[in-house]
């Protein structure tokens, strides 16, 4: 796990030992006395007798005792999964977003503890052709379409973190040249249609207004702008068609899957309003699919769009 996992693992389990109040406790220690030796861990060790070490170890011990006996109790899917083993070799690799093109072989960000975040094509037989390099990339979507691959880019601000705003790039396959659709603004998760130009992504503005814009590639000129109610947000737009998006959107009553159509300016709810974690959108035929926290397990389910039935795929 990275170490937004593995420090909300071991904040809940010690929690859950020691009481809410012992990290309250912990950080007001440090912020009371800076200056002395090693604060947090000697706080640490008094709160709980426990070396971070220790703390770590403890977490993860229990967590893995409780998970295997989930899982006993859990029917697993036992159809047989094709799967393609790398060339790539680290022991700390990622990949993500994978689309299969017209030629067999796979386009998938990969990243690794040592080395630059790339997009990659990868063949059936494991070999990898590197295709770009990215920048700062702490991205939620990269999409492809017709050739066409899009991702975004954090772009610093040298003096003010927090004004740090966001690069849409576009990475043409043929060509092997990339270009700025939008740079020095705040637009996440962009997505390609299938069939045409076009691209939808988020917007959001310094006030936390969220928007759905949709852009030409070629004339990198606004098509349509959906702004969200107060106080919601929107994330992970997809086409469905030319005229249909669906997006993640997230307000006072939780997450939802939402289903806009561009013309009429109408929406309708597929899938929640609810508590679990929904990401990663992808729109196929008649199906949504996307990844849901259901239970406390991350697996992949489906909506149908006719009758907003919920599949679950894995």
């Amino acid at each position: 796990p990275n170490h937004y996992h593995y420090g909300y693992h071991m904040v809940a389990w010690s929690r859950q030992k020691f009481g809410a109040e012992f990290w309250p406790k912990v950080i007001d220690h440090v912020g009371r006395r800076p200056f002395t030796f090693a604060p947090f861990y000697f706080k640490l060790k008094s709160e709980t007798g426990l070396s971070k070490v220790s703390l770590y170890n403890k977490t993860m011990d229990d967590l893995s005792a409780q998970w295997a006996n989930e899982n006993e109790k859990i029917e697993v899917d036992k159809a047989k999964n094709i799967g393609i083993e790398t060339s790539y070799a680290s022991n700390f690799v990622s990949y993500r977003f994978p689309y299969r093109t017209a030629d067999s072989t796979i386009l998938a960000l990969r990243t690794s503890i040592d080395d630059i975040v790339r997009i990659i094509e990868l063949e059936a037989s494991g070999k990898e052709k590197t295709l770009c390099k990215l920048g700062l990339f702490q991205g939620s979507k990269v999409s492809y379409s017709k050739e066409l691959i899009a991702w975004e880019e954090v772009q610093s601000n040298t003096r003010w973190e927090r004004k740090n705003t966001s690069v849409i790039r576009i990475y043409n396959r043929k060509t092997n040249k990339s270009s700025v659709l939008k740079h020095k603004s705040r637009h996440f998760a962009p997505d390609i249609r299938s069939d045409s130009e076009e691209l939808c992504l988020v917007r959001n503005d310094e006030l936390y207004n969220s928007y759905i814009e949709v852009y030409n590639i070629s004339t990198k000129e606004k098509v349509k702008e959906i702004q969200a109610t107060y106080g919601a947000q929107f994330s992970f737009p997809v086409w469905i068609d030319s005229r249909h998006i669906a997006v993640v959107v997230t307000d006072q009553l939780g997450k939802s899957i939402q289903v806009l159509d561009l013309q009429l300016n109408e929406w309708k709810t597929i899938c929640g309003p609810g508590f679990e974690n929904i990401n990663n959108l992808e729109a196929r035929g008649n199906y949504v699919y996307f990844s849901y926290g259901f239970e406390g397990r991350q697996n992949i389910y489906a909506v149908n769009l006719t009758s907003n039935k919920l599949f679950q795929v894995t």
